[in-house]
């Protein structure tokens, strides 16, 4: 079932970011595939940031647009947050990430990664165009339960 909702505001984006996490800590979804792809400024690295105060990284949140993987714990939760921006497909095999898969991927950036990066279990794609809209496009059976939980 894929899901588009209208952002209004910041609070939207982060309404949504918050109930997602919630969804994902209830079904202790510890391997987790979440990609996020818009442009420049459509709020993908805003929504991480909430996602992941929501899943409970205590620690100061820095976007990876430089650093490339941002790795937070929160409880059980390990998560690598990505940003594959500045990446060619070909050096994405250097950043060490795709050996562990046992993680909450947060990936900006996904199409980035080309054939390479295994498919998501949850497609975000944020559009701005008068506002902001997020369609949720589940791309696994985990993702599409993620969605159907989210009772929106």
């Amino acid at each position: 079932m894929d899901l588009t909702i209208e952002l209004h505001c910041e609070s939207d984006t982060a309404a949504i970011a918050e109930k997602l996490a919630a969804v994902i800590a209830s079904q202790n979804l510890q391997a987790f595939k979440l990609y996020l792809s818009g442009e420049l400024g459509a709020g993908k690295t805003t929504f991480s940031k909430y996602f992941l105060k929501a899943l409970g990284v205590e620690e100061i949140i820095k976007s990876p647009t430089y650093t490339i993987i941002e790795s937070y714990v929160a409880g059980d939760f390990n998560i690598d947050h990505i940003d594959l921006y500045r990446i060619e497909e070909q050096d994405l095999y250097d950043l060490g990430f795709l050996e562990d898969d046992h993680k909450i991927w947060l990936i900006e950036w996904p199409e980035k990664g080309g054939e390479s990066l295994p498919e998501s279990d949850l497609l975000l794609v944020l559009e701005r165009n008068e506002s902001l809209s997020m369609q949720l496009l589940p791309k696994s059976e985990s993702g599409q339960q993620a969605v159907l939980a989210l009772d929106i």
